[in-house]
């Protein structure tokens, strides 16, 4: 069931099957073979709209059945929390995409844009083999990139061998010999000619080799420091990965904290165990961009009663999923601490017992 219609800035993470590798801001092209998953995301400056404003909205991507998309607190926004939410249709417009990796021969990176959506009143528990089966959605993009086409050009030029006839007079007749070393003379001379030509169209060749040789190290040289660049930005933006069985915690200031691990070759269960202390704060354990455990406590008698069933945890508690190893995938898990928003500072710590 809706429960809002909503305008917004949204930035995620999205998954690909797209056969060639995608460039830095480069547009997904059209087509089912480059169907797109957003698997992580966050909507912000979002107000409420009206059905007709929602039917009328172009869009360059749209998308249906979207999970685990957490919607931050906002002026006029009736939540009091960042909350996860299901979205049902999502439309997105000025779509750019960056930090492009190529893992396990999927594409992933980020994508940002402005969107409607239609936000569903039951943020759902996610399936992830029916999420991997229909990747989610399906993007429409408004128009397919533009094919540069170059046009080869060739002039000719059209000479003409002009031969001038004039009265030259009486002609002395002269000796054979004459005439034989007269016509020696010229074999030798267009001799020279020719290979005067020959050699000079050789030394243009390569003065031309020689130059495009030296274009061609220079663009080489340009797209290697290139290449560097972009992978050490590649390197920043990558999570810095914790360890299982190692406990983590915090006291301080309230703000939002992640952290990221990578599930080893071995199946089974996996155990968050975790103490929130006296003032509730939000866990989230996300498993390769899916949400699949939350805390979920009932406050109902304490001076926390509306956070009731709202997804926040108090005081120690185990969070737990099975997990199954996929060679094809990249066994991502992530654990996200939402501090509570009421409370200027926070203390908590879990600790992840992996199979």
């Amino acid at each position: 069931m809706i429960k809002y219609l909503i305008r917004g800035r949204f930035e995620g993470n999205f998954k690909t099957l797209q056969k060639k590798p995608l460039d830095y801001w480069e547009k997904i092209p059209k087509g089912n073979e480059h169907f797109i998953r957003i698997y992580r995301g966050t909507i912000t400056d979002q107000y409420q709209i009206n059905e007709i404003d929602f039917e009328s909205d172009l869009n360059e991507i749209s998308l249906n059945g979207i999970k685990n998309i957490q919607i931050n607190k906002a002026i006029n926004w009736p939540e009091a929390n960042d909350r996860i939410f299901f979205i049902g249709k999502m439309k997105l417009n000025n779509v750019k995409i960056s930090e492009i990796q190529q893992i396990n021969g999927f594409t992933y990176g980020k994508i940002i844009g402005d969107i409607v959506a239609s936000v569903m009143d039951d943020p759902g528990i996610v399936n992830v083999d029916e999420a991997e089966k229909d990747l989610n959605a399906t993007n429409h993009p408004a128009a397919e990139n533009e094919l540069l086409k170059g046009a080869d050009s060739k002039n000719e030029n059209d000479t003409t061998n002009h031969q001038d006839k004039g009265y030259w007079g009486e002609v002395t007749p002269v000796k054979e010999s004459k005439k034989w070393f007269k016509n020696l003379f010229k074999w030798i001379f267009l001799l020279l000619i020719l290979l005067f030509i020959f050699f000079g169209l050789d030394f243009r060749r390569q003065l031309l080799c020689s130059f495009d040789y030296y274009k061609q190290k220079e663009l080489i040289t340009a797209v290697a420091k290139e290449r560097k660049i972009l992978e050490n930005r590649i390197n920043k933006t990558r999570p810095s990965i914790a360890e299982c069985d190692v406990q983590k915690a915090f006291e301080g200031d309230n703000k939002e904290q992640t952290f990221t691990y990578i599930l080893g070759n071995n199946s089974g269960s996996v155990f968050i165990e975790y103490n929130m202390f006296t003032v509730p704060d939000r866990m989230e354990v996300i498993f390769n961009g899916e949400l699949v455990a939350e805390t979920n406590d009932d406050f109902t008698g304490t001076p926390f009663e509306m956070l009731n069933k709202k997804g926040f945890g108090a005081m120690e508690g185990v969070l737990t999923f099975n997990y199954l190893y996929d060679s094809k995938i990249l066994n991502e898990l992530t654990i996200r601490i939402i501090p509570n928003q009421k409370v200027p500072t926070t203390k908590w710590e879990f600790k992840i017992d992996c199979p």
